[in-house]
């Protein structure tokens, strides 16, 4: 081989091997990643949101995963579940087309961000952190009216309740709100932003409920939703005074800049405040949730943040707050509420999924004063509902509950799962009203039963609700998969809601008839159910003719 080509031979190899090193390699070879998966959500003003995962590799990086099946690879993905990625590199450039100001790529100390990965492949190494199961317990059916859940049709004096377990992390919500400025030597605005004319007072004022006992806070709508059980306050949580960092810089391996929105920016401005925290004597690590009011500039997103939380990761739970909604308390329950493992709350719109469109829940679009639905609510363990499956719901019998407003009792909803069709999700009913957390709610839900579906299993699983329908007293609604029946039969002068639950059993025959069984769930039995005349009539006994003779 000449020498010539030998030495250039030479320096390719020795080249490629410093940009592997690097992180980068060539475009067109096929490499492997695997680590832990953080997926994130972003959410836009128009409605509009954004679906993004980075993953922390076994090698100590953090790469930005791009896609264009990227919502196809993601569905099962957890954060904090190990993953293997077959894909290709992309070079800077390129990672920089194709990411958007709601990017995101986290990094801890000493980590390396590398450029973003085109992924063709996304497989699951294990299950992802624990789901903890629900819990069943028998419970005494209180009276009517007592603000609980009666089963006057199921047999027996008892009911099931099924509940979760109220997680440490959700219990005691520790918060850091960090505001965040960008200036330059001279103290002006960096290029591409501005000041931000909202102080440090007025965060407080939205995050604390002791700064504000009378407003709607970030701390008051997860006491009052809650029942008091989970708790953001001037004890567990804190808003530093703003944090001025220059122009850009490079933090915990990022390189970031205020004048742009990439997937750096994100991370490393949050990473440089919390440096600057560290400074002034903040011990930031006994905050796992982590929220950055990002200044106002190129960044167009209302708020974004990780689904779920790995509470081993150093980076904590992070969750960040778009400039035009530092003093939006709904916002911050909203990205808070990520974190803490919940996902949307959509309903069906012209064929489609919206997974904003469920208003009924702070998992909804923002931005108004209200709880979590039904199922979320129960997820995070704030709730216990009563649990009707097989063995307490028939072929051809109908239930009773009542339903106390989940406004304002823990124990308040009913929760079937449908055993008998085990392709379809459970369904919950609940209650809701205008008290509590709920002062805001929109008024197409007050004093109305709402009804999801829900594939959730446990606390720590993400997964989107689905708003099926809303009942206002004498409405009935029927469920095909299930075969199931719900009618709103009453709400009582206070606030307590009647429901009735009937599985279809097929058509009236003589013997459901006889017994006042409503077998085809039209809510009607007996001699009242149209079906049931001709069945009864034809079943009269007919005197003998020998008796008609002698009666002659």
């Amino acid at each position: 081989m000449p020498h010539v080509l030998r030495l250039s031979l030479a320096l390719c190899l020795l080249v490629g091997a410093a940009g592997r090193a690097a992180g980068f390699t060539d475009r067109d070879s096929q490499e492997t990643l695997t680590g832990k998966a953080v997926v994130m959500e972003a959410m836009f003003p128009d409605r509009s949101h954004k679906r993004m995962l980075v993953v922390h590799t076994d090698g100590g990086s953090v790469v930005q995963i791009q896609s264009s099946k990227l919502h196809s690879l993601l569905a099962g993905i957890r954060t904090g579940q190990r993953v293997r990625i077959s894909g290709r590199w992309s070079p800077a450039a390129a990672a920089a087309a194709d990411s958007d100001s709601s990017g995101a790529r986290p990094a801890a100390a000493g980590e390396t961000v590398q450029a973003g990965f085109q992924a063709q492949r996304l497989e699951a190494l294990d299950s992802g952190p624990a789901i903890s199961k629900p819990t069943l317990a028998y419970a005494a059916a209180p009276g009517g009216g007592s603000g609980g859940v009666v089963s006057a049709a199921a047999g027996g004096d008892r009911i099931v309740l099924t509940s979760n377990k109220l997680a440490s992390t959700s219990k005691d919500i520790r918060t850091l709100v960090i505001p965040i400025v960008g200036k330059t030597p001279r103290g002006g605005a960096c290029p591409g932003t501005t000041l931000p004319a909202t102080t440090a007072d007025d965060v407080r004022s939205v995050v604390l409920p002791e700064r504000n006992p009378k407003g709607v806070t970030l701390g008051s709508t997860y006491r009052d939703c809650s029942y008091g059980q989970s708790l953001v306050n001037a004890r567990n949580s804190m808003v530093p005074e703003i944090v001025e960092l220059p122009c850009q810089g490079s933090t915990a391996g990022f390189n970031w800049s205020m004048s742009t929105c990439e997937g750096n920016d994100m991370d490393g401005i949050g990473s440089a405040a919390e440096a600057v925290l560290i400074a002034r004597g903040i011990n930031v690590s006994q905050y796992p949730h982590r929220l950055y009011l990002m200044p106002p500039g190129p960044c167009k997103f209302l708020g974004q943040a990780n689904i779920g939380c790995d509470y081993s990761s150093p980076l904590g739970c992070r969750g960040w707050i778009g400039s035009g909604y530092w003093k939006s308390a709904p916002a911050m329950v909203h990205e808070l509420g990520h974190t803490l493992s919940l996902d949307h709350a959509g309903m069906m719109q012209e064929g489609a999924f919206n997974e904003y469109a469920d208003l009924s829940c702070s998992m909804g679009f923002c931005c108004t004063q209200r709880c979590f639905n039904t199922p979320h609510a129960w997820q995070l363990g704030w709730i216990s509902l009563q649990q009707f499956d097989n063995d307490s719901l028939a072929l051809g019998q109908t239930v009773t509950a009542s339903l106390a407003s989940q406004s304002r009792a823990a124990r308040s909803g009913v929760r079937i799962v449908p055993t008998w069709a085990p392709t379809v999700y459970p369904l919950y009913v609940g209650l809701r009203t205008r008290e509590g957390g709920d002062m805001g709610l929109d008024a197409g839900f007050v004093g109305r039963l709402t009804v999801h579906s829900a594939n959730i299993t446990g606390p720590q699983d993400a997964k989107k609700t689905l708003l099926l329908t809303t009942l206002k007293p004498g409405d009935s609604w029927s469920h095909a998969a299930t075969g199931l029946v719900l009618r709103f039969l009453l709400l009582t002068p206070s606030k307590d809601a009647t429901l009735q639950v009937c599985r279809k059993g097929g058509p009236e025959t003589l013997t459901t008839c006889l017994k006042g069984q409503d077998n085809d769930c039209n809510g009607l039995a007996g001699a009242l159910d149209p079906a049931c005349l001709p069945l009864l009539r034809n079943n009269i006994p007919r005197r003998p003719k020998a008796l008609l003779k002698r009666q002659r």
